[in-house]
Parts: structure tokens; C-alpha cells; sequence
């Protein structure tokens, strides 16, 4: 699920402005056939994204500035946000280089009642209070 959740994430950030490229690592387990496991950069960290040289990203675009740390993943927001928040570096990085981005996945039917189902995000955007404190703000509304 992780991959296909980080190519979903990094679809929606091109569509809305940006450059990104995966920093999360896989590392091969040792002795067993395919099995592994993955190490996001920092603890944190799945990708990385800059806004491209259009014009015009979008309001998404105008929010975030600079470089955006992206964690992608499925319905588990609030153990997403605790995974974060437990990093040392989560709070260096709000200050220092730009904001965090989690963007988290569901499968969601298309119409009430229907058997057509998509995959519908939503984004939250961390930001520092009180020095250490990370708060977050639900921004899904904004995409493209």
C-alpha cells in the first residue's frame, strides 16, 4: 500500500504545481526472498517537493512555500501524525527549511449506494507552536 499511496501523493503534487522526488529508501532484509523494509528520510519523510517554473500552481502552491516534506499514507492519520510529531528533526525542519505534508488516502464510493470506488486525499499541513509543538491543519479543500 505505501507505494501506491506515495504515487498517488506525488500525482496530486504535480497536478498542483510542484516537483517531487521520492526520498524513502527500501532496504532488503537480509536472507529472505523480497522481504525488506522502508526507511523514510529523516523518520519522516517520503518525498520532497519545490514548486515547478509554471506560472500558476494553484492556492495549493500559494500555501506552501519552499521545500515540503511529504509523508504519504492510508487511513491512519492520527498514527501518521504521532510518527512525526516523535521526530526530533519533524520541529528542525518546520523551522529551518519549509512545512510537512501529510497526505493521507481512502477509497471512498463514487456515488451512495454505488459499487464505483476511487481514492480520495486528504492533506494536512504541520506547522510549529510553542517552539517544540507541532499542531496540524486539514488544507483538502484547496486541491486541484
Amino acid at each position: 500500500m505505501a507505494t501506491k499511496t506515495l504515487a498517488m501523493t506525488m500525482e496530486l503534487f504535480r497536478r498542483n504545481g510542484f516537483e517531487i522526488g521520492k526520498v524513502e529508501q527500501w532496504i532488503p532484509g537480509r536472507g529472505m526472498a523480497g522481504g525488506g523494509c522502508r526507511r523514510d528520510l529523516f523518520g519522516f519523510i517520503d518525498a520532497i517537493a519545490m514548486p515547478d517554473s509554471s506560472p500558476s500552481g494553484g492556492v495549493f502552491r500559494d500555501v506552501l512555500h519552499g521545500c515540503v516534506a511529504v509523508q504519504a499514507c492510508g487511513t491512519d492519520v492520527k498514527e501518521h501524525m504521532k510518527k512525526i510529531q516523535a521526530q526530533p528533526l519533524a520541529t528542525n525542519w518546520l523551522r529551518d527549511c519549509g512545512p510537512i505534508v501529510l497526505v493521507c488516502w481512502r477509497r471512498v464510493k463514487v456515488k451512495r449506494g454505488g459499487k464505483a470506488i476511487r481514492w480520495k486525499p486528504r492533506v494536512f499541513v504541520a506547522s510549529v507552536i510553542c517552539d517544540a509543538e507541532i499542531d496540524w491543519i486539514e488544507m483538502t479543500d484547496i486541491l486541484v
